[in-house]
Order: C-alpha cells, then sequence, then structure tokens
C-alpha cells in the first residue's frame, strides 16, 4: 500500500481511504449475515456467495480500479436500503411480541447504514485521495 505525492497532491491506499478498506472487511461479513438469516441460522451456502459480492468493491480498490469509487457508492446505499427493509421484513413476519425488547439496537442497526453510506459517498466523491488513486477526473 504506496503513499506517495505527485504533482496533484497524494494518492494511494493510505489515510481515510484505508480505514474504508479495512472497516468494511467486519461490515460485509455481519451484512452476509443479516441478508442470509437470523441470528445463529446462517446458512453457509447463501452467506459465502453473499460475501463474496459485497467484497467485490473493496477488491477494486485494492486493485486501483477506476471503477472502484462508483462500485463502492452503488454498495453502500444499496445495503443502506435493503438491510432496514431485511430487519423491518423480519420484525413484521417474527414474533412482535418481543420487539420492544430489541427497539434500540434494531433502530441502531436500521440508521447505521445510512449513516454510513452518507459520510463514505462525501468522502468517494470530495477525496483528493481518491481521484489521484483511481484517477478520476
Amino acid at each position: 500500500m504506496t503513499t506517495f505525492k505527485n504533482k496533484d497532491g497524494i494518492v494511494g491506499i493510505n489515510g481515510w481511504l484505508l480505514v474504508y478498506l479495512l472497516s468494511s472487511i467486519p461490515l460485509i461479513v455481519f451484512y452476509s449475515g443479516a441478508f442470509s438469516g437470523w441470528v445463529l441460522d446462517y446458512p453457509l451456502w447463501l452467506v459465502i456467495p453473499i460475501l463474496i459480492t459485497l467484497a467485490i468493491p473493496l477488491v477494486l480498490i485494492i486493485l486501483k480500479s477506476n471503477q472502484a469509487p462508483k462500485w463502492n457508492i452503488i454498495e453502500l446505499w444499496v445495503i443502506a436500503v435493503l438491510l432496514p427493509l431485511r430487519i423491518i421484513t423480519g420484525i413484521l413476519t417474527g414474533d412482535m411480541g418481543r420487539v420492544e425488547e430489541f427497539i434500540i439496537p434494531l433502530v441502531l442497526i436500521v440508521l447505521f447504514p445510512i449513516f454510513w453510506a452518507i459520510i463514505w459517498t462525501k468522502y468517494f466523491k470530495n477525496s483528493v485521495r481518491v481521484r489521484n488513486t483511481f484517477k478520476i477526473s
């Protein structure tokens, strides 16, 4: 992971881009489980393909593909929409009597990917490092 300065500024997978990359790994593992089943009921035949699919935009960053920012933004917003829908569907089809016990964690789980998408979308669209690393004009 090289960082250097060219005539336009900083380049490379370091700084906030590295923070995004490393912090996204545990999140995509969590999302893979969330999209494939409920607590401790994760069928591996479904978790693994979801995990691989969610990892593709991160791999594009490592490969320094000029498509990496676009695909990471798309993935962020797909998760920000689908994860809340998945949780709401589970609540509506599950044991409604226990919802009150888990309401605060559920609200946080629903809101987190939305805030995550907002923050990182702004970063990918405005960062000099992203523009220079992925040669975006």
